[in-house]
């Protein structure tokens, strides 16, 4: 397998550059050789696709690409293009000359619908962008990116030019396991070029809860049909170095990979081990058996407890946990109120949140409605 790293892929506020140039420590020690740089909310990605970067943020690209290139890792930009091939060449082609030598085309979460007619269009323009910028490599990430065999998959391996790779996360957009027969059916499409989009440990579909547990579910012997791995992070870049180490741990542990040594090895590579019993509450949870964990409903004097040992920690890697932790205090403090009142129904409580989202977000505000159906107020004091 060739290409090991991430794609900042999700939805939500893009990373700060400094919080580029920070994972790209990390990468030498995670084995990590690619960074995909795709952020939805990037305006100049997606929204704005056909406008020039400015003076400025084209240096930041060149800046990163030229220390990326100085550890041997390859940066590749992405675009959500439209129907001009003109533009897109011209838009690609602003940071080709900065020295990036490889691109994507993302298609995913578009109006459209999947069918014949659109892999046919999509794969022409495709096909006609790698012919006018000889990139290194391109990337294709499909419109149906996940799931199973279609005809519009079908049209797309027929029109696509075969030197072209393809973006999948799996049997779902979220794959809580993706093993050897949910691989084969798009590897058969597409033969030596599916780069796998793992959607964890994002967390831009639901912003209220933070993943730190080990990657899990994954069969080895994937990597097989595989001519990639790029891992999409949380939105918090420093809390996502941890399920990123046992990520790596993952791709060097040739089948004697255990997710439990794993994330154990991750915090005390952060310092965290004294933390663990602490963390395992943001671990998947094993009620909904997913890759997006619950964050389990501590008592009121436990997080009394946890917060000033989680700003006890490391606060160059992992500040956000006291950010975290102190808005779901709040949340807490907020609902015992109301409790006590006794007069909270629904369109009250989407006021508060609302409300509490324009002071600066509850992180947790998802749990507050979960407080409502499953602990009492006695509970939470």
């Amino acid at each position: 397998m060739v290409l090991k790293g991430i794609v900042e892929g999700f939805y939500g506020p893009p990373y700060r550059w400094s919080e580029r140039f920070l994972l790209l420590e990390y990468f030498g020690e995670f084995g990590f050789n690619y960074y995909l740089y795709g952020p939805k909310e990037d305006p100049y990605h997606r929204k704005r696709w056909d406008r020039f970067y400015p003076p400025s943020l084209l240096k930041d690209f060149q800046r990163l690409h030229t220390e990326a290139k100085r550890q041997g890792i390859t940066l590749n930009y992405a675009l959500t293009p439209g129907d001009d091939l003109k533009r897109v060449v011209a838009k690609l082609g602003q940071l080709k000359k900065i020295g990036i030598e490889e691109f994507s085309l993302f298609f995913d979460d578009i109006e459209e619908l999947p069918s014949i007619e659109l892999a046919k269009n999509q794969a022409a323009l495709a096909n006609s962008v790698y012919k006018a910028l000889r990139p290194r490599r391109l990337l294709f990430c499909p419109t149906q990116y996940s799931g199973k065999r279609s005809p519009y998959l079908e049209a797309l391996s027929a029109y696509l030019d075969p030197e072209i790779m393809i973006l999948w996360t799996g049997p779902e957009v979220v794959s809580r396991r993706i093993v050897v027969r949910d691989i084969l059916p798009i590897h058969q499409l597409f033969p030596k070029r599916v780069i796998l989009w793992d959607n964890y440990p994002v967390n831009d579909y639901d912003r209220s809860r933070i993943f730190l547990g080990p990657f899990r579910g994954r069969e080895a012997r994937i990597l097989r049909y595989l001519s990639g791995y790029l891992a999409n992070p949380m939105n918090q870049p420093r809390l996502s170095l941890i399920p990123l180490s046992t990520l790596a741990s993952w791709l060097r542990g040739k089948g004697g990979y255990q997710p439990t040594k794993a994330i154990r090895l991750a915090l005390k590579r952060f310092g965290l081990m004294k933390h663990y019993p602490l963390l395992r509450q943001f671990f998947p949870s094993k009620l909904y058996q997913r890759m997006s964990p619950e964050t389990v409903l501590l008592l009121r004097r436990d997080w009394d407890r946890l917060l000033p040992r989680i700003r006890s920690w490391p606060s160059v890697d992992l500040w956000e946990g006291d950010w975290a932790v102190n808005n779901l205090l709040q949340a807490r403090d907020l609902l015992i109120r109301y409790l006590d009142e006794k007069r909270v129904d629904g369109k009250e409580l989407d006021r508060i949140v609302i409300s509490r989202r324009g002071e600066g977000g509850l992180y947790f505000e998802n749990q507050v409605y979960n407080f409502l159906l499953t602990v009492s107020d006695r509970g939470l004091r």
